[in-house]
């Protein structure tokens, strides 16, 4: 789950978060001789859920629409604790605004499994997915926002180092209105990710590392903590000079800065709910 802006949230915990969650294969559009052996392989390979996953991700949308979901679905009702299969049925679902689908859907299978974490994380995005939709209003919105933080708090409670789930919850109160008080406790879930962040043994430092420091910076102009969120950026300017979405913040004056940040982090602005960040290099 990312910023919203130029870079998609992507970072890795733990080799053993993704080992636990479990991959796949991701293939684009597929030409029409290539569609036909993907679907002889999942009919040849009934049980398999990645035929199943290779046939939807190669669907043509909207034209295979149907089609390619139902794959997708099935992929993910044979392989339920695969983080990816869910992802990419979510990222499907948005695209053909097969919101609700995806809702229903993955409270289902979710209620059917309710130890496979990557369940309930792609649950908590699809609420989220849907709460830009025209006519939610902010009740809608905000049940939709509670939703995916109760199957995040699932998550941490059974494993309170899962940056995934922690940035998650960060994010949906982040996006609260300001008036409803909710930065207070952003500002205590990004810094819990930060402190994860502390804890990964050395290696290349990955863009995907700032999202916290960003959230942390614009979750204390909510909570009117200006030059707390000053410090954060700061601080990440040292570690990710040149940066411009830090640029861009510290340029701007106190007020500036407010409206920006009301307008950036706003319940009907849509979030990026991306969690290919486990996987990729």
């Amino acid at each position: 789950m990312g910023s919203h802006g130029p870079g998609p949230a992507r970072f890795l915990l733990a080799a053993s978060f993704l080992m636990a969650l479990g991959g796949g294969p991701c293939l684009a559009t597929a030409p029409p001789a290539d569609l036909e052996r993907l679907r002889a392989d999942s009919t040849r390979r009934p049980d398999d859920a990645s035929a199943h996953f290779a046939l939807g991700a190669a669907l043509p949308l909207p034209e295979k629409k149907d089609e390619a979901l139902g794959h997708l679905e099935r992929a993910i009702a044979l392989d339920p604790k695969n983080l990816r299969y869910g992802n990419d049925y979510r990222k499907t679902c948005v695209k053909a605004k097969e919101y609700q689908r995806a809702i229903d859907f993955l409270e289902k299978q979710s209620a059917a499994h309710p130890e496979s974490a990557a369940l309930h994380l792609n649950l908590a995005m699809a609420y989220v997915d849907k709460m830009p939709t025209a006519g939610l209003g902010i009740v809608g919105q905000g049940l939709l926002s509670n939703r995916s933080i109760g199957e995040l708090d699932k998550v941490l409670a059974k494993d309170p180092k899962s940056w995934p789930a922690m940035y998650g919850r960060a994010m949906n109160h982040l996006h609260w209105p300001k008036v409803l008080k909710h930065a207070a406790r952003a500002v205590e879930d990004f810094k819990a990710c930060l402190r994860l962040q502390e804890t990964i043994p050395a290696a290349p430092r990955k863009a995907h590392h700032l999202l916290p420091y960003l959230g942390l910076g614009d979750a204390y102009v909510k909570n009117d903590q200006i030059a707390e969120a000053r410090r954060a950026w700061r601080e990440a300017g040292a570690l990710f000079p040149g940066d411009p979405r830090l640029a861009r913040r510290q340029a701007l004056g106190d007020e500036e800065l407010k409206r920006f940040v009301e307008d950036e982090r706003g319940l009907a602005r849509p979030i990026d709910t991306d969690l290919s960040f486990v996987w990729a290099p």
